[in-house]
């Protein structure tokens, strides 16, 4: 398949320290540029002690290896192969900082290591997620019912705004959401057009409305609630 050729080739290019910055635009939509998007001093501080925790309780290669994956995403997520590459360390640096921040809110780390070890009592362990589901994750959102390929700027938008919902389990999240979403919702082309003006109605996965219990307290998951905002 093209898409994951391409995947493969850009973290072997990131491995060997290159990167890419030139997005295919191919949509209008408006969103910060990866480089825009700066971690603060406080969440730079709080990636410092993820990164500390997953070399003590798993290891840094498959960490490392993660980053390098998503941060291909981040640079240059469509045409790799007519990104054109720069020696900006910075930039590559910042890239991955974005990268790791996102597996980081997707995946657990930063409440786990924020949390205190009577918390972290009643937690589950956070995972470091491997290159191959990433890139199967990335694939289903390029080349699914999202389509994302089409639109570069938006795919950003979703992985650093919405990691949690965008990085982990995509797929689950859209089946919920249209088998629960109203009918004029659950054709994949209008869920689309709905996702495009919010991708935060992918975390909408239930509807009061067609329940027998209810709210079961759901409310802020509700399409009910959703559609009255």
């Amino acid at each position: 398949m093209l898409i994951m050729e391409n995947v493969r080739l850009r973290k072997q290019q990131h491995l060997q320290g290159r990167c890419f910055t030139t997005l295919a635009s191919s949509s209008s939509s408006s969103s910060s540029s990866p480089s825009s998007t700066l971690l603060t001093d406080r969440e730079q501080e709080t990636l410092t002690l993820v990164r500390r925790v997953v070399e003590e309780e798993i290891g840094i290669d498959a960490w490392n290896e993660a980053v390098s994956c998503l941060a291909t995403f981040l640079q240059s997520p469509i045409q790799p192969d007519a990104a054109a590459t720069t020696d900006d360390a910075d930039s590559v640096s910042t890239t991955h900082d974005q990268a790791a921040w996102c597996l980081a809110e997707a995946f657990g780390w930063k409440k786990w290591v924020l949390s205190s070890s009577t918390l972290r009592k009643y937690q589950t362990q956070p995972i470091v997620p491997s290159v191959e589901s990433l890139e199967e994750t990335m694939d289903w959102l390029l080349q699914g019912p999202l389509q994302l390929q089409k639109d570069p700027a938006l795919l950003q938008t979703c992985l650093l705004k919405y990691p949690a919902l965008y990085i982990k389990d995509p797929q689950t999240l859209y089946r919920r959401a249209i088998q629960s979403a109203p009918r004029a919702y659950r054709d994949a082309a209008a869920f689309r057009t709905l996702l495009r003006q919010d991708p935060s109605v992918l975390d909408v996965f239930y509807n009061c409305g067609d329940e027998d219990d209810g709210c079961a307290s759901n409310c802020g998951n509700c399409w009910v609630t959703y559609q009255r905002r």
